[in-house]
């Protein structure tokens, strides 16, 4: 069968049963996107307008177990590298891949820009990919070794040769061996407190070996607070306390809940464990976004006023593009407490909520309905934002 090389690498991906695919255009990945598109029409989704957030819709259902891929440029990669570092110490339980077309001479980019050595420097596992007759097995093997390690694979090639014409040989039928997912907040919470655990159980899976166990996790437990927190800090935990005792009330055990790299997220811990995974500040509404489209789950996004300025409000539009039933709370306490207590000022918030007056409501965490708030937003099955002052 000869094809392109870019209808080949459709067929691969398709034929090993990628369940979710995110693309951002550019040279050599657009290319790709479009016969996937010509392929199988109804499985592909939107296009993405920023690769951080593409990244990590695909790493949220990986996460959850599904075998997803992430479709974008060197100088993407760029973009996206934030999102990147933290997913991949989150780790993943279905496969995951990366296909990063590289402009080498930069003959459609801004600049020339070398990836591979990004990559490596990141501690990445790296395929260099080019057009060939047994490529469903390289995208196979790419999968199960994803798969195996818990992390993603990136897989590089030259973006002037997505055009060529590949013999394309037979089809190797896919076998997932992903891991189902299973809570952990020591393994999905990209926070302080355990970068160091994380860190080791990437470099002993990047070597196919088991990681450390965890240590035994620590309590928030009112008046028992056993992290050492400044008193700004503990201050700031006290003042959500109202808001996740009430979300207790509301969220179903089989919901996933994704959070940020901030004080919010701390309530993944006991007594409270509201928070199931968070990689990086403005990541929480992606990552509930790509987990909801892997596994079917109801899924919420629990952001900051800072995280969601900084970048949670991406996921909105990539939400509205796929129909997807996001529920956003933003928990607005006026103050960048994970950065330095810098001031938030709520007005912004509103202002990049413009627009968005039909899917917005507003209370605060020690209001009377608060939990009839977050009960509409559980059973409404479109956009939902809920701006809770703190």
């Amino acid at each position: 069968m000869v094809v392109t090389f870019a209808e080949a690498l459709a067929k691969c991906l398709l034929h090993a049963g990628t369940a979710l695919f995110t693309h951002v255009p550019g040279y050599g990945g657009t290319e790709t996107f479009r016969a996937l598109r010509a392929l199988a029409p109804e499985r592909i989704g939107p296009m993405s307008f920023h690769e951080e957030p593409a990244y990590a819709i695909a790493h949220g259902a990986a996460l959850l177990g599904s075998r997803t891929c992430c479709i974008i440029k060197s100088h993407g990669f760029l973009k996206a590298a934030n999102a990147v570092n933290s997913c991949t110490a989150c780790g993943n339980h279905g496969g995951f891949l990366v296909l990063v077309a590289e402009d080498y001479i930069g003959s459609h980019s801004d600049t020339v820009l070398k990836i591979a050595p990004l990559i490596d420097d990141l501690n990445l596992l790296r395929i260099d990919l080019e057009p060939r007759s047994d490529l469903s097995e390289v995208i196979e093997g790419a999968y199960r070794l994803s798969e195996q390690r818990q992390l993603p694979v990136f897989l590089v090639y030259n973006s002037a040769r997505i055009g060529e014409e590949v013999d394309l040989g037979g089809f190797i039928d896919p076998a997932p061996r992903g891991t189902p997912y299973q809570r952990s907040a020591p393994h999905h919470l990209v926070a302080p407190f355990f970068t160091r655990f994380q860190y080791d159980v990437q470099m002993a899976h990047l070597k196919g070996e088991p990681g450390p166990d965890p240590a035994p996790l620590k309590s928030i437990a009112s008046g028992n607070v056993e992290l050492p927190l400044p008193p700004a800090a503990l201050e700031t935990v006290d003042r959500y306390r109202p808001f996740f005792d009430t979300f207790a009330k509301v969220r179903q055990p089989d919901d996933f809940i994704a959070g940020e790299t901030s004080l919010s997220s701390l309530f993944a811990l006991p007594p409270y464990e509201q928070i199931d995974a968070a990689t990086f500040i403005g990541g929480s509404t992606p990552l509930a976004i790509g987990a909801g489209l892997g596994s079917g789950k109801r899924t919420w996004a629990i952001s900051g006023d800072f995280s969601f300025l900084t970048g949670a409000r991406l996921g909105i539009l990539e939400a509205q593009q796929r129909g997807f039933p996001l529920r956003l709370i933003i928990l607005a306490n006026k103050v960048a407490s994970a950065t330095g207590g810098q001031d938030v000022p709520t007005e912004w918030v509103w202002r990049e909520l413009q627009g968005l007056e039909a899917f917005t409501s507003k209370t605060a965490s020690t209001s009377l309905d608060l939990e009839g708030h977050l009960r509409k937003m559980a059973e409404s099955e479109s956009l939902s934002i809920l701006v809770v002052e703190a």
